[in-house]
């Protein structure tokens, strides 16, 4: 499984960075928030087959 990091600057995305862990995701998260005045959100990244378009 995936996660990624979302982070927000006055509403709108500013960053996004992928880790292999949600611990690394969570650490992230917690620096970003302790050290900036954005705020970040953990998703977990699903990965999903898409079909080939004819």
């Amino acid at each position: 499984m995936r996660y990624a990091v979302k982070v927000f600057d006055k509403g709108k995305v500013f960053f996004l960075k992928n880790f292999d862990t949600r611990t690394e995701a969570e650490e992230f998260k917690k620096k970003i928030v302790s050290h900036t005045e954005h705020e970040a959100v953990v998703y977990k990244i699903e990965l999903v087959p898409v079909e080939e378009e004819a």
